[in-house]
């Protein structure tokens, strides 16, 4: 019976999963799982599967629990119907002790809620597996490399409430996920990555921003950890924030009717915005974001959003949003320049943290790699170009590099260890502390320091991983 190996990334936006099936002659075979849940067409509400699960879950006026699209696509509507609640980005609140929610006499925390994201994920993956009659060895949920320990014992919380076997569930760090997403073969383990020089992995999903400076060694078999950022105050959706907040200032509506359910369909308006204005401006061969902003107004270059706030206020409203009043109120997110005068809420300062924790130059850096969709919105794109001065490269899709690479690192690392009771699980306090967090929960939790788990570099022979300073919380 074929091996499977799972990779889940538990996203704040989205959730996505994959397989990595390791068959007898040594061939592995990774692909994304679409994932079952609600959903709505043209002839009615019913279940689907789609490659991404939307992280948001509508609690029921009954014990129901729901997630999908529909629950992120029509949460304003969900809002207005008593006992229901519509919850999403519940993975930035996982340390937060003080989110609480009481719904129909049960009791909610963020690791509760993660649960249902999770159990959903997992009922589809049990659905795969018996269909297709794989043998389940190992199961990686990926976090951001700036959560906190805290976060770490939450997300394996809320996999134990979601049913996953613990005894198969570790952790790894998105950004080391994001790499092994690339892992080809044995023989040429990164065919297309930079190796021997610093890379840069910059990952911005809907809740985080994390940066990794690493340098994948082959002659050695090693990858090594400069370090990764510990940042984590400006993602994705604080863009669409900001955006939705211009939106709201340009109705002129009577702040004191602005309800949850209008604050939705804002918010949903604010993401439509950034989309259409990331379409328009492209990717200039310049790269020169002032130049672009000025070239906008000078045009008066705009899109169009249509802004849905009933039944709080009547009637559809269509605003002409000018682009150049976009990259206006972003810059203070996106702009090095602006860091100081937006109290450290930047893009940036995740990029010179990780950069000064690893004492590397932006000239040092040859390769920046892309995963979330944040870090393929078109502001942002050019002002990392500008930055670093170097190539930009996608790693296998902004959506899936993430599951996909925690899929490979599952199958790699443990088809490398000579068994079970060799391999090393432990938690590294000292200087070359662990890069990649892996959890481990059996009897008591447990966590694999990369320098154990980084022999998924090749499948056959002795790796060693050498880290330069921690990224565990």
């Amino acid at each position: 019976m074929p091996k499977a190996y799972v990779g889940i990334d538990l996203g704040t936006t989205n959730t996505a999963c994959a397989i990595a099936e390791l068959h007898d002659d040594g061939t592995m075979e990774c692909r994304q799982i679409p994932l079952q849940q609600l959903g709505a067409d043209a002839k009615g509400v019913a279940y689907h599967h789609d490659k991404t699960l939307p992280s948001v879950v509508w609690l029921g006026d009954g014990n129901q629990v729901y997630t999908g699209t529909f629950c992120r696509d029509h949460a304003d509507l969900i809002s207005q119907h008593a006992g229901s609640k519509v919850i999403h980005g519940i993975k930035s609140e996982l340390a937060n002790r003080h989110w609480k929610l009481l719904h129909n006499g049960q009791k909610y925390g963020p690791a509760e809620i993660s649960s249902c994201i999770l159990r959903t994920a997992w009922a589809t993956l049990l659905m795969h597996l018996q269909s297709h009659q794989l043998a389940l060895e190992a199961i990686i949920i990926t976090i951001p490399a700036s959560f906190s320990s805290t976060m770490r014992r939450e997300t394996l919380r809320a996999a134990d409430m979601a049913g996953l076997p613990m005894e198969k569930v570790s952790l790894l760090d998105e950004p080391i996920a994001a790499v092994f997403s690339s892992y080809e073969t044995a023989a040429e383990p990164f065919p297309n990555i930079h190796t021997g020089e610093p890379i840069v992995v910059f990952d911005m999903g809907g809740g985080t921003v994390d940066v990794t400076a690493l340098t994948i060694q082959p002659d050695e078999r090693a990858v090594r950890i400069h370090s990764t950022s510990r940042y984590n105050q400006v993602a994705g959706d604080d863009l669409d924030l900001e955006i939705a907040a211009y939106l709201w200032r340009r109705l002129a509506c009577d702040p004191a009717k602005l309800t949850r359910v209008s604050s939705i369909a804002l918010l949903r308006a604010g993401e439509a915005v950034k989309r259409a204005v990331s379409e328009r401006i492209g990717r200039p061969p310049s790269g020169d974001t002032q130049a672009v902003r000025e070239e906008c107004r000078k045009h008066h270059l705009a899109v169009g959003v249509k802004i849905d706030l009933s039944p709080d206020f009547e009637g559809i409203r269509t605003l002409a949003v000018p682009i150049a009043d976009i990259l206006d109120i972003l810059r203070p997110f996106l702009d090095k320049n602006e860091r100081a005068s937006n109290h450290g809420r930047n893009i940036f300062t995740p990029i010179l943290e990780a950069l000064d924790r690893g004492g590397l130059s932006p000239i040092q850096i040859k390769q920046v790699y892309l995963a979330g969709g944040g870090a393929y919105f078109n502001p942002v794109y050019l002002e990392l170009g500008a930055f670093f001065n170097s190539a930009l490269s996608p790693l296998a899709g902004p959506e899936y590099a993430v599951s996909h690479g925690a899929a490979k690192f599952a199958a790699l690392s443990q088809c490398s260890r000579p068994s079970r009771r060799q391999a090393a699980y432990r938690r590294s306090r000292d200087s070359a502390t662990c890069a990649a967090y892996c959890g481990r929960k059996s009897r008591s939790s447990r966590a694999a320091s990369v320098a154990a788990m980084a022999t998924a570099l090749m499948l056959k022979g002795s790796v060693t991983a050498r880290t330069g300073s921690s990224a565990c919380g």
